[in-house]
């Protein structure tokens, strides 16, 4: 107001930010009471998914990304075009170099290695892309993590090379872990002499994979040259309105009647949200905070499966926490529906208090409890194979890892379930698994399918042995659920 600015004319700096962080105390005493608070914060409800981009090294996965995060708007601030379009001027080529914007925006690649999440806004969801540039001596390990983590994965083929290792071993990855979702992309396709006969074939080789390794989620393919910017997005979606593509680009892809990938990919039907939000509630902790030895606490993290509102009693695993939820932070409402990212104010009813990558359940309702035994279906990717009685590490969706031994192994043959001592790269086999400290939280993959999905290191080590889904899980209590039975079996 006018008589605000007035006052702050003649008061010093410091007397004014005294007098606003007094306000702004009394603002946040008032939040402790939702009864007396005269304002509540609004948003716009959003449900947050990850996507991850696998492809070879020459494939083009970076420019790929790169090129949606660069022409797609609210993707990138304008500090970083500024330094991509210098960079790009500094290496002699006048246009940008999609590349970059994953390479040195993201600021995470070191020595061969990086993963850069980004978020790109859709009227539906908020996608976090995701790529692992893997390193040549762990190949599947950044891989591996990534998909355990993702909802849909988009596969990125070059047009201008033959099929390789890395394409049957993705799609392996993807089957394993049960993505629902896959997009093919063929890139470099404007290399080619007969481009709609080449990308019809490598459509059939994809298919022909996916149909040996029994596939059952939705496969998309396009055909697009994302160094020309063909086929990547429409006129109307990019930043600025301007076509990175050229005027030839309508004719150069003429033959192809569907859509752009930035279309497909911002059409993705995701996990439904009122057929999670009908489950017991399980929420992913990412971050906790409070005061030690006090019964106040503050933990944020994503409603995976069911709801969570004011009021609920809450337990927390595997710390064993228990609290109240006083409120969900600024949440616009009383309920938080799964996919939305919430801060939970919490009342613990002792000292103990969560942990980052705890899995928050209903006290009364199917509440997540530790497990004595896992059994999961596994398929292992390391050279060295897996033998029965090994230490590994189990490693989860919600971040959290336990050491296991190797009870036993078996793989079907002939139609026949043998059991085994050793199983080689590229085995798929059912393993038993027993936590070497009880006190591991896992889900079956039939009930929570983005809290199923295992990857398996070799114990003190980073090396990746094998990717996988939970089939059963026997509980402390000795329950074990009819589904995860079947499953089992």
């Amino acid at each position: 107001t006018d008589e605000w600015c007035s006052w702050t004319h003649g008061h010093s700096k410091h007397q004014v930010f005294a007098e606003v962080t007094k306000s702004v105390g009394a603002r946040f005493a008032m939040a402790e009471h939702p009864d007396t608070r005269p304002i509540r914060l609004t948003h716009r409800r959003t449900d947050h998914r990850r996507v991850v981009f696998l492809g070879a090294r020459n494939a083009g996965v970076s420019t790929v990304m790169g090129h949606l995060l660069f022409r797609l708007p609210n993707c990138l601030n304008q500090r970083s075009r500024e330094k991509v379009e210098a960079q790009s001027r500094d290496l002699g080529n006048p246009t940008p170099i999609y590349s970059l914007v994953v390479v040195d925006c993201g600021g995470q690649r070191l020595h061969g290695s990086s993963t850069s999440p980004y978020e790109i806004e859709t009227p539906k969801y908020v996608l976090h892309l995701e790529h692992p540039q893997k390193r040549q001596r762990s190949l599947t390990a950044a891989t591996g993590r990534a998909l355990a983590h993702s909802d849909a994965a988009v596969l990125v083929l070059s047009a201008a090379e033959d099929s390789s290792d890395s394409e049957q071993q993705h799609l392996e990855m993807v089957t394993t872990a049960g993505i629902p979702h896959l997009l093919v992309v063929v890139n470099k396709v404007d290399l080619c002499t007969d481009q709609a006969e080449r990308f019809a074939e490598i459509c059939d080789r994809v298919k022909l994979r996916l149909s040996a390794l029994s596939y059952e989620g939705d496969v998309h393919f396009l055909p697009v040259s994302a160094s020309l910017g063909h086929n990547m997005l429409d006129s109307d979606e990019e930043a600025g309105g301007a076509s990175a593509g050229g005027e030839d680009a309508a004719l150069q892809f003429s033959w192809w009647r569907g859509c752009t990938l930035a279309a497909q990919l911002l059409s993705l039907e995701l996990a439904p949200t009122l057929a999670t939000a009908s489950l017991p509630l399980r929420f992913v902790v990412h971050t906790s905070g409070g005061v030690i030895g006090t019964t106040s606490w503050s933990s944020s993290g994503t409603v995976s499966y069911g709801l969570v509102r004011a009021g609920m009693q809450v337990v927390f695993s595997p710390s064993g926490a228990s609290a109240i939820v006083r409120s969900l932070g600024d949440h616009n409402g009383e309920v938080a529906l799964p996919g939305e990212r919430v801060e939970l104010s919490l009342t613990t009813v002792d000292t103990t208090s969560p942990n980052v990558n705890d899995i928050c359940s209903e006290a009364h309702r199917d509440p997540v409890t530790a497990v004595l035994s896992i059994t999961a279906r596994l398929r292992v990717f390391s050279r060295r194979g897996l033998d029965v009685g090994t230490a590994l590490t189990l490693c989860t969706l919600a971040g959290s890892s336990m050491e296991c031994k190797l009870d036993s192994l078996c793989v079907v043959r002939d139609e026949t379930t043998e059991t085994i001592d050793h199983a080689s790269s590229g085995d798929v086999c059912t393993a038993v698994l027993s936590p070497v400290v009880p006190g591991g939280v896992v889900e079956e993959y039939s009930r929570y399918p983005t809290l199923g999905r295992l990857t398996l290191m070799r114990a003190g080590t980073s090396q990746f042995v094998a990717l996988g889904i939970v089939s059963a899980a026997v509980r402390r209590d000795g329950a074990m659920t009819k589904a995860a039975v079947s499953q089992a079996c």
